[in-house]
């Protein structure tokens, strides 16, 4: 038996001797043996700083919450300290690579561009911001990033980019001309 199957078989053999468990709930785990535990609700969430760094698949945006946008993203080459519950008093946790953590949306990193892409993220400083009418005009601090992708992923990044490059040409031209079009027919 493996290591990993002794755990399991461990913690399921654990759960039937806790003594608070009914026996009707024992009976259950006993025939549950090899079952894993299954995440629900929001995954953990890392909080950068200055000199950490991740290696992470982009999976998705999550802006149901206008107030609360972030990025969940799966680790894939090693552990990632993240914390789960609110900031103040959160829990320590660790993602391993295969699971899904959530990072927020920070304005010097553009994640929507590294969908279903590996990236490397390196959190490199900060600077100060004027305060805005969001933060009462309270000052601000920036993240600055360094990312890194694989060779085949920068390539299809720059083919995106001459693609949107191309629209937006596009764009400026046919606006162009229907304006000339326009002031030509007042005229």
């Amino acid at each position: 038996m493996s290591t990993k199957n002794s755990a399991k078989n461990a913690a399921t053999t654990d759960a039937i001797q806790d003594p608070t468990m009914s026996d009707f709930e024992k009976q259950i785990l006993a025939q549950l043996e090899g079952w894993e535990q299954v995440e629900t609700g929001f995954p953990p969430y890392w909080k950068p700083t200055v000199g950490e760094c991740i290696v992470a698949r982009v999976c998705v945006l999550d802006s149901r919450d206008e107030k609360f946008v972030r990025y969940v993203l799966q680790a894939t080459k090693a552990a990632i300290p993240c914390a789960r519950g609110p900031v103040d008093g959160a829990e320590e946790v660790v993602v391993q690579p295969g699971e899904f953590f959530t990072m927020g949306e920070y304005a010097s990193l553009d994640l929507s561009r590294f969908f279903d892409m590996e990236v490397f993220i390196k959190v490199t400083g900060t600077r100060k911001l004027a305060g805005n009418e969001d933060s009462n005009g309270v000052p601000r601090k920036l993240f600055d990033f360094k990312v890194m992708c694989s060779p085949a992923d920068k390539a299809r990044l720059n083919a995106m980019r001459a693609d949107e490059m191309k629209l937006f040409m596009a764009r400026r031209t046919m606006g162009t001309r229907q304006l000339a079009t326009t002031d030509t027919a007042q005229a």
